[in-house]
């Protein structure tokens, strides 16, 4: 007591002024027990001085010994309490009537006491404020419960973790008042100890902002979401409320701040990383709409609960564990971390986290449960020990209430235990030790036993990996390149991997059909690894069948044969479809079957579609790569709908809409379903279906000559021959305009220019000089110049063209083989998951030597065979229609 008395002779002076002699007395006897008692009688004095009735907080001390007693023990512990003291001397009477401090702080009551503090402000930054003021008087009473043992650990992380909901949810409401935007259109998910409702006093809080799919403009909830950022993190007179993180989003950092549900639905099926799977166990919506948020994640739990997890699976997510353990190994301090360091919190929920990822597709109460709520759990599952579930429940306690009270003591994000000697002594008066090294002790041991039981359940290296491995370097994969990564994925996503890989080691056909789908098409892998059924086809004969074999299985597939299929049953059948024609178009090459097949899908989707609905009276336009049926896989398919029947229009303009809202929302299940309808009258100005009289006016009176050129590839999917004769009445009147030829050039001039970018401007295969523009636009023109409606296919118009003398023979060849690598390259740089399907890689680069490889070329010869195509391209052109 000796050093205690000298701090109190210290103050006496002051505490005698401010208090009088009895109460200073008892002031200094107090703080004595305190865990820093000078700062505890600093922080009282100061309180008592603030700006207001001092008189009155004398008078409070000294008829109130419990206030005394709770008064000090918390300035003495939190300096970040005490200040919000100072500012705001009236909430220490919170203080005053233990029995109300100490009952249970419910997130209803939070929020209401948030809406009647909010309720006469009348400014936005007013707003904020109260917000701040809202969170100064939530945590005196959660921190004193917390010192004071109370409240559990648990209720004091529930706390917490309550009041930051309440606080996102009316910050929310604020900013999207501010803005005009309605805040259910959101939903805001809590990741992390949010997400999990175990918060910490100086916790970032993890968010991810989606917006329902009905919401046509994304911008607005884009500035929201970066406002309710500014807004929690804003430094103002009461400082921040919360450090808020958005990189869980999809896509990381990289990636737009809002996203649709569908969108980051299908993220989460296609692109997710194991780690980012694992981020979803402790997910859960806190604010926006919450109702939509709970549909959100059932739709998504079954990527992230899955039967089995392959080692691969595991290996990665152990693998970036063992990096960051690396990275704080190599910064050192290792030990004085209780966070990341061997032993720390990160094991324990590391551990746990991963067997709820495992188990949770059975037992869903473990999906977002709290740490200790899934320890309990996962012990009566059978999968932790009664002395396992022990150790781990109280060292989490133990490692949770320390970094508690390191983060108290000046609201500072830090989980390392202080180095000063005074630090450390009030570090172990506050957890509840006499003296730092029996603290440090307790926690040198807690540790020692979690990082046993944690390697006992997770080996530190996984076998699996090391059998990929192997099998990559079998496969002559370099580590970290593209092909090892889809070979893990590929395999990790296998329920029994380790079979699987020691297969491919010894079989040479299977190790074939590995490098087909991970050279030849990698940007099938998330569709192949997340649809078990699509794992069937990648395996299966059929992208080696012989071209009239696969006819035949993709006729059987993509039947209609009157029966109404489901939008679960079309997505199934187009994914089978997709998978099926990109690997066979990987293994063969062959652009023609390609084309041939992706056009049956197309119409096969879309006549499919609105059959089930009825309205076999509605046609469908095709236009472009769909109508001349020369699609290659990174087409669009261009389309405008036409009632040709006897129905009113309105019920065409009802399965026209009912059909698009098919499409949409297969489209939201990851299925590719590139319609476009912006070729139809008038664009997207115009109405989605025309009567077939309407349209016909249309041409006769409004239609632009490029719309007439746009039509010389254009059919009626149903061979509807009405529609037939008027799209080549509409080809024939493009002559009867003036300097129609002009037109088109001008046109094609500012496309190539402004439609390119200024890097790549001679590298797009779809629209630079030489390339596809221009062998579809010159033998358009040479129709509309002609007046001759031919074949909408592009190949079949060059070879007529010859035959009547229009080409020379050579010409017509050498265009239709420019045409076959110019549609092959897209083909293979869509197949590759390339930055884009349109520019081809420059030269010399990395991109373009996996591309040459895909088109069966070296790159010099690639380089050699696209500079003799745009030769041969451009001297047609040039030929006709000048440079």
């Amino acid at each position: 007591m000796g050093e205690t008395s000298g701090v109190g002779e210290q103050w006496r002076e002051w505490a005698d002024r401010q208090l009088g002699p009895t109460l200073a007395a008892a002031l200094i006897e107090e703080a004595a027990g305190s865990a820093d008692p000078e700062r505890g009688i600093r922080n009282v004095l100061r309180w008592v001085e603030s700006p207001g009735a001092s008189e009155s907080r004398v008078a409070l001390l000294a008829e109130n010994p419990g206030f005394l007693h709770r008064l000090v023990q918390l300035v003495a512990a939190s300096q970040a309490i005490a200040d919000s003291l100072f500012q705001n001397p009236e909430l220490a009477l919170l203080l005053s009537d233990r029995e109300e401090l100490e009952n249970p702080l419910l997130k209803t009551e939070i929020e209401e006491a948030g809406r009647r503090l909010l309720e006469p402000a009348r400014s936005y930054a007013h707003r904020l404020d109260r917000l701040r003021y809202l969170k100064q008087q939530c945590l005196v009473r959660i921190v004193w419960n917390d010192l004071s043992t109370t409240w559990s650990p648990e209720a004091v992380w529930l706390a917490l973790s309550d009041l930051a909901d309440a606080v996102v949810r009316l910050a929310l409401e604020i900013v999207g008042q501010e803005r005009g935007v309605d805040a259910e259109d959101m939903v805001v998910l809590a990741m992390g100890k949010l997400g999990s409702r175990e918060l910490n006093y100086s916790s970032d809080i993890d968010l991810i902002c989606l917006v329902r799919d009905e919401v046509a403009d994304l911008e607005p909830y884009h500035k929201v979401a970066e406002a309710l950022a500014s807004a929690l993190m804003g430094r103002m007179g009461r400082g921040f409320l919360y450090r808020v993180d958005y990189r869980l989003r999809p896509f990381g950092a990289a990636g737009a701040v809002v996203h649709r549900l569908s969108a980051a639905r299908t993220y989460y099926e296609r692109y997710a990383e194991p780690p980012e799977l694992l981020a979803l166990v402790r997910c859960r919506p806190c604010a926006g709409s919450i109702e939509s948020g709970h549909r959100f994640l059932s739709e998504v739990a079954e990527t992230v609960y899955r039967p089995a997890r392959s080692e691969v699976f595991l290996g990665s997510l152990l693998e970036t564990k063992l990096r960051y353990e690396e990275r704080v190994r190599a910064e050192g301090g290792e030990e004085a971390d209780l966070k990341h360091g061997p032993g720390g919190i990160r094991d324990i929920e590391f551990l746990v986290n991963l067997y709820q990822l495992m188990e949770g597709v059975e037992a869903s109460s473990l999906r977002g449960a709290s740490t200790l709520d899934a320890i309990r759990d996962l012990t009566t599952l059978g999968r932790l020990t009664g002395a396992e579930s022990d150790t781990l429940r109280t060292s989490y306690i133990l490692l949770r209430q320390a970094e508690h009270r390191i983060q108290l003591r000046h609201n500072l994000q830090s989980h390392r235990l202080p180095n000063k000697t005074e630090e450390r002594e009030a570090f172990a008066r506050l957890l509840g030790y006499r003296s730092w090294p029996e603290a440090e002790q307790a926690l040198k041991s807690r540790r020692r036993q979690v990082r046993t039981i944690v390697e006992q359940h997770v080996p530190l290296r996984q076998a699996g990996a090391v059998s990929v491995e192997s099998l990559c370097e079998q496969l002559g994969y370099e580590p970290g390149s593209a092909e090892q990564k889809a070979l893990e994925k590929v395999i990790g996503f296998y329920e029994d991997a380790e079979t699987f890989v020691r297969s491919a080691a010894k079989e040479q056909s299977l190790r074939d059909r590995l490098r087909l789908i991970v050279e030849g098409a990698p940007r099938f892998v998330p569709d192949i690894t997340f649809h078990p059924e699509l794992w069937d086809v990648a395996f299966s004969a059929e992208p080696e069948m012989a071209w009239d074999d696969f006819g035949t299985v993709l006729e059987h597939l993509l039947r209609r044969d009157g029966e109404e299929a489901t939008e679960t049953d079309l997505a199934r059948r187009l994914r089978h479809a997709w998978v099926a024609v990109a690997l066979r178009d990987a293994r063969f090459r062959n652009v023609r079957e390609t084309a041939e097949a992706l056009a049956w899908v197309g119409e096969w989707v879309l006549l499919s579609t609105l059959d089930a609905l009825g309205a076999t009276d509605v046609d469908v336009i095709a236009y472009g790569r769909l109508g001349s049926r020369e699609l290659s896989l990174a087409s669009d398919w261009d389309i405008a709908f036409l009632h040709t029947g006897d129905a009113p229009i309105e019920a065409a303009y009802h399965w026209v809409e009912e059909a698009l809202r098919v499409f949409r929302r297969i489209q939201v299940q990851g299925v590719r379903l590139p319609i476009d309808l912006r070729l139809r009258p008038e664009g997207g100005a115009g109405p989605v279906v025309r009567s077939l009289d309407a349209f016909h006016r249309y041409a006769e009176t409004a239609m632009e000559t490029w719309e007439r050129l746009a039509l010389t590839r254009a059919r009626s999917l149903r061979g509807n021959a009405e529609v037939e004769s008027v799209i080549a009445q509409a080809i024939a009147r493009a002559r009867l305009e003036p300097d129609w030829v002009g037109a088109l050039l001008s046109m094609r001039q500012r496309i190539q220019q402004e439609r390119t970018s200024a890097k790549a401007r001679d590298r797009n295969v779809k629209l630079s000089r030489g390339f596809l523009l221009d062998i579809e636009w010159l033998l358009g023109m040479l129709e509309v110049e002609l007046g001759d409606r031919k074949a909408t296919s592009l190949r079949q118009k060059a070879v007529d063209f010859a035959e009547e003398g229009v080409l020379r023979d050579e010409e017509a060849n050498r265009l239709v083989t420019a045409l076959d690598l110019f549609d092959g390259l897209r083909n293979a740089a869509y197949r590759l998951d390339l930055p884009s399907a349109e520019e081809i890689p420059e030269a010399g680069s990395p991109e373009f030597d996996r591309l040459a490889l895909a088109v069966g070329f070296t790159p010099r010869e690639l380089s050699e065979r696209l500079e003799e195509a745009r030769s041969w391209v451009l001297a047609s052109w040039e030929r006709r229609y000048g440079a």
